[in-house]
């Protein structure tokens, strides 16, 4: 393999991992459906299975394993996901998978179908399944080993709690990073690195910085918890000019880990290797999507724009909508939301009467039994009916369907120092707001400002429209059940 070709695959290799993943539980689920044939016709060979009612059983079988992986983040979770996660992600997909397969057969061929194939077919689907994941982990085992799905990591301000950083990389190998070296003392002149005792790794000098990365060929500088971010533009500076990926990691970033959607280390990420080419194509697939998502919803729930309104004017008159002006952090761009009002007539003009019952912190307010709700507007919450206007502004272009939730701007002037993470909440900002997101469907007033932040801040650096449709489908429960409303 030439150098260049080498290079483009180990860029590409997240996608290219989803790409063979798909493929080796596809010849799972074909290999389970052979053995089941081939068993069938052993034990019964009078009993008849046409080709054609074989091939629509097993392709109807494998698109609808296919999309219920995808749905539960499966390939998503592929590239870095735990082989005991993987293996409940896809019990989850075959478990939906039968009765929607049986009942497209009893659809289409139940009355000339074997029963007996069918039985053997799902009987034997775990069993190929298992043994595809199992060669598909020792596989990217030996990939890694040979530098594809890996990345070669610098620690840059070493101290006694960045320990907690190496450990975690080194009991998750499948998170494919490499600590090559720390970086821990102010000197400015350039140095071999000298093993460090407590972490068993090279230290170096901060003046080493950019021979290191050329030396090591490091892919991402990682930095611990920081509290004073103008030490960072220097960094910043050397990151952007040769091109490697900077993130802010803590000693507690893998709190996020439980939350079933995270796959990998949390953190906050600086600066990323831009790729301009699919930086658009990413842009372009994701406004197409919420064009197509948008228009799709608005037809849907045509009915609910003409009752919901009616229930409104009935109970408190008008007006039917409630807007107000919000942003994903201070002094970014601000947007209008256009929301079902849920609230009585004038609310917002006594919003600051009732922040000493705020029961959440930064940005985020939330009141219990709020006496400014009406009856009909507890409805609308509780099934985030109110938010349903936004498709709307997504149709526009203003917001995305998945995104960081925006914020009201008198609840921004709540973020403190304390619980802006050093200004870093900010970054938010490096996205379009979304009416659902990793916040929503993480239960909402049980996830801190904080945590909020860290979501959105992994969401931006992990947006895909996979990543999109997975949150949606979760979304989807969370509003029939009311999870976290307010």
């Amino acid at each position: 393999m030439t150098r260049r070709l080498r290079s483009a695959v180990r860029r590409n290799w997240r996608t290219l991992f989803v790409v063979v993943s798909v493929a080796a539980d596809s010849i799972s689920l074909w290999d389970a459906a052979g053995i089941a044939y081939w068993l069938r016709l052993s034990l019964a060979p009078a009993a008849t299975l046409t080709p054609e009612a074989f091939l629509d059983a097993v392709l109807m079988s494998w698109a609808l394993f296919i999309f219920f992986a995808s749905l539960f983040g499966l390939y998503r979770a592929a590239y870095h996901a735990l082989m005991k996660e993987q293996l409940s992600l896809g019990m989850r997909a075959y478990l939906f998978t039968i009765p929607f397969a049986l009942s497209l057969i009893y659809l289409l061929h139940w009355q000339t179908f074997p029963r007996g194939f069918v039985f053997l077919f799902f009987i034997f689907l775990p069993v190929t399944f298992l043994t595809g994941r199992v060669f598909l982990a020792n596989l990217n085992r030996l990939l890694q080993k040979a530098g594809y799905g890996t990345f070669n990591a610098l620690i840059v301000g070493y101290d006694g709690n960045s320990r907690a950083i190496i450990e975690t990389y080194e009991r998750n190998p499948q998170l494919g990073c490499s600590v090559k070296g720390v970086i821990a003392d102010p000197g400015s002149e350039p140095v071999a690195g000298v093993e460090d005792a407590h972490s068993g790794i090279l230290r170096y000098p901060l003046g080493s910085l950019s021979t290191v990365i050329r030396s090591e060929e490091i892919d991402r500088v990682l930095i611990p918890a920081v509290d004073d971010r103008s030490r960072l533009t220097g960094l910043l500076s050397v990151c952007r000019e040769m091109n490697i990926d900077l993130k802010i990691l803590s000693p507690t970033f893998d709190t996020l880990w439980r939350f079933p959607f995270v796959h990998d280390v949390a953190g906050i990420p600086l600066y990323s290797r831009r790729r301009r080419k699919t930086e658009r194509l990413k842009r372009f697939a994701k406004r197409g999507f919420d064009i197509v998502g948008s228009v799709v919803g608005l037809i849907v729930l045509l009915p609910v724009f003409v009752f919901v309104p009616l229930a409104i004017i009935l109970e408190d008159g008008f007006p039917v909508f409630f807007r107000q002006k919000r942003a994903l952090a201070q002094g970014k761009s601000e947007i209008e939301v256009i929301k079902f009002r849920s609230m009585k007539s004038g609310s917002e003009k006594v919003h600051a009467d009732f922040l000493k019952h705020n029961k959440s912190s930064g940005g985020l307010f939330f009141m219990e039994a709020d006496p400014r709700v009406t009856r009909v507007g507890r409805f609308l919450r509780k099934f985030s009916i109110d938010e349903l206007p936004q498709l709307v502004r997504v149709l526009t272009g203003a917001m995305s369907l998945v995104g960081p939730r925006p914020l009201a701007l008198h609840d921004l002037e709540n973020v403190t120092p304390e619980n802006s993470m050093q200004g870093f909440y900010e970054l938010r900002g490096r996205a379009k707001p979304g009416m659902t997101g990793l916040w929503q469907i993480s239960g909402r007033r049980e996830v801190d400002f904080r945590e909020m932040v860290l979501l959105d801040l992994y969401y931006i650096e992990n947006q895909s429209i996979m990543f999109d449709i997975e949150i949606l489908s979760k979304t989807v429960p969370v509003v029939l059940f009311g999870k976290g409303a307010y």
